[in-house]
């Protein structure tokens, strides 16, 4: 029973996760309110679903979101423990907990699945109107057919009478269901616009203004291909529309809309083409689906599943350095440490100095390694916290941190191009100009003074691009790829040292960053590595105005 207790609560064998944390009170508290806010909103869920139940009491497949409703409540219970065992070690409870919401996680997956074809099967708003509309069809022939009956048993002028008085009322309900109809359209919360075969907007309602920002008479006898993006008016001019025509229907079509401030917004659109009987018209009714927000979701879950995928990339290539790069100087610390023993066993003094040379030489070999390794983790791995950055103060403190290595070394930096801003990690991009600019540095030609060229261009589709150019000893291209792989190197140890890890670093940062970088070489004259951003990465600084 000890055991299981101590199992279930932990035991002084356990450490409270906060011990990983190393008690830091802000990464405590951070984990500690995300559980809890994160639990509370679990369990406020499972609330709206039973008031949902309870109002909708016969409800076919009610028993399956009751079943969601559990597995929410025990997603919270995952997190509460969790909070817990910041403090106190209760992993055996963790774990039942989670045990627990597996199984309910499973078997709310495995229930959701067989009411799959049920809910497909439920009828669209396009059936549901033509259902409606014949509906409607039957009961106007209905009313006629009751009115020429009674029509038929009365005298002419009760006929005639009876004939006004139906035609009265025929004439209010019409015009009542008009007036609903149009009461109706215009004020469904989804954009909704009426046009003709040609694209011309004869009607659009409230939804629509309140999305675009236009009046309803600025847009009216205007095309609604003028309110599409670029690329979605191309696409447009493409697109066959012959089969619209003939099946009068078009169904879920991504679209992009321009507001009248300039801002874009996603969309998939609908179409009906209808029949205006009385004017001989076709008329087409366009309903528009705001679906920005999904599509970014949809593209946030994209970014994670590729950093993922990056990260565990880097776990390769971690094991694949610990296994063989790591493995020199670790081999050459253990044999010269045999050799040191020897030595000092025998009175060898040259021999132990020469072993703890070798054996100093090793350590300083693998501190460096595992300190790049730490610091190409971090590049790859460590959250981005944007700011704005601008580029000459990014580069004076670059400048600041390695103008040691300036003077000794003569160099002259030249800096060319307009002044702008970025959008980044303001650390990331330090360590992104400190690399390149030390890797210049580093290769500099013998015999002649650098002279490195940070140079900022933007071309005519308005991407950024950030260049540094040296007058060094240069590479052969077909190398231009391989430089940007971690811990390789073209030069030896003793020609240039270092581990061959900062422009894997720089790669590592401009990919976290969705920037990207590329390197020309030429041999005995220099190179240049350059940076690339998107438009919406960057902004001109008000200097260069």
């Amino acid at each position: 029973m000890t055991s299981i207790s101590e199992w279930l609560f932990g035991s002084v064998a356990f450490a409270p996760h906060g011990y990983c944390l190393l008690w830091e009170p802000n990464l405590i508290a951070m984990h500690a309110v995300s559980d809890l806010v994160i639990a509370l909103a679990y369990f406020t869920i499972p609330i709206g679903i039973i008031y949902f139940l309870r109002a909708k009491q016969k409800l076919e497949y009610g028993w399956v979101f009751g079943l969601f409703a559990l597995f929410i409540v025990f997603c919270g219970l995952t997190h509460i423990v969790g909070m817990v065992t910041l403090w106190y070690p209760a992993y055996g409870i963790q774990g039942v907990v989670k045990v627990t919401t597996a199984i309910v996680s499973a078997a709310t997956a495995y229930a959701i699945w067989p009411i799959m074809p049920q809910a497909i099967a439920l009828p669209t708003p396009a059936q549901l109107r033509r259902v409606n509309d014949e509906l409607e069809h039957r009961i106007r022939d209905n009313t006629r057919i009751n009115a020429e009956l009674a029509a038929a048993r009365d005298e002419l002028e009760a006929r005639v009478r009876a004939r006004t008085a139906d035609l009265v009322r025929a004439n209010a309900l019409i015009a009542d269901r008009e007036a609903r109809i149009a009461e109706t359209y215009r004020r469904t919360p989804v954009m909704m616009a009426s046009t003709d075969v040609n694209g011309v907007l004869l009607d659009v309602n409230d939804a629509w203004v309140d999305s675009m920002g236009h009046a309803r008479e600025e847009v009216l006898g205007r095309s609604i291909y003028t309110h599409l993006s670029t690329e979605s008016k191309q696409f447009a001019r493409r697109r066959d529309w012959s089969g619209f025509m003939a099946s009068g229907a078009l169904e879920r079509l991504p679209v992009s809309f321009v507001r009248r401030d300039g801002s874009t917004f996603e969309c998939e659109v609908s179409a009906v083409l209808l029949d205006d009987g009385a004017a001989g018209e076709r008329r087409v009714l366009v309903v528009a689906v705001d679906m920005t927000e999904r599509n970014r979701a949809l593209r946030e879950l994209e970014t994670r599943a590729r950093d993922m995928m990056r990260a565990n990339e880097s776990l390769e290539q971690f094991a694949y350095i610990a296994s063989h790069d790591l493995q020199e100087p670790l081999r050459k610390i253990v044999l010269y440490s045999d050799m040191m023993l020897e030595g000092l066993q025998n009175g060898r003094e040259d021999d132990v100095r020469y072993a703890s040379a070798v054996i100093r030489d090793g350590a300083v070999r693998a501190r460096a390694l595992v300190s790049d390794l730490l610091a190409y983790s971090r590049a790859a791995n460590k959250a981005i916290v944007p700011a704005e950055i601008p580029f000459d103060q990014a580069l004076a403190d670059a400048r600041q941190v390695l103008s040691t290595r300036i003077e000794e070394s003569g160099a002259t930096l030249l800096v060319e191009g307009p002044a702008v801003v970025l959008r980044g990690d303001r650390l990331q991009f330090g360590q992104l100009l400190q690399n390149l600019l030390s890797n210049a540095l580093k290769y500099a030609a013998p015999g002649r003074l650098p002279v490195i060229t940070i140079r900022t261009t933007i071309d005519p589709r308005r991407k950024l691009t950030i260049s540094i150019e040296d007058n060094g000893i240069g590479f052969k291209n077909e190398h231009a790829q391989k430089i940007f792989e971690p811990f390789t190197r073209l030069h030896t140890r003793s020609q240039y040292p270092g581990t061959g890890i900062g422009l894997a670093i720089c790669r590592a940062v401009c990919e976290r960053h969705g920037w990207r970088i590329a390197a020309t070489g030429r041999p005995d004259e220099g190179a240049t590595i350059t940076v690339t951003i998107a438009r919406d990465g960057y902004t001109l600084s008000p200097k260069a105005g």
